[in-house]
């Protein structure tokens, strides 16, 4: 998928940069930061899901299919 992002000249310096020091393209490095970035995010809203049944005597079923669900996609 073809996507134009617009960032600051001194974040695409640093990109570019970091892109060189990795051997990578800036392509893939734009790539998994963001996949990096979208997998934190949903773990950190699952998280607080689960903090929300933590300290009841009994976990339910669900729960256990919301973690299960979080931890499936990451490729991370």
């Amino acid at each position: 998928m073809r996507l134009t992002v617009h960032i600051d000249d001194s974040l695409a310096g640093l990109l570019k940069r970091t892109a060189k020091e990795s051997s990578q393209s800036v392509s893939s490095l734009v790539a998994q930061a963001v996949e990096y970035y979208l997998v934190q995010k949903r773990r950190k809203a699952l998280g607080g899901k689960l903090l929300g049944i933590v300290g009841k005597a009994y976990v339910s079923s669900e729960a256990l299919k919301l973690i299960e669900k979080g931890r499936g996609g990451d490729r991370a």
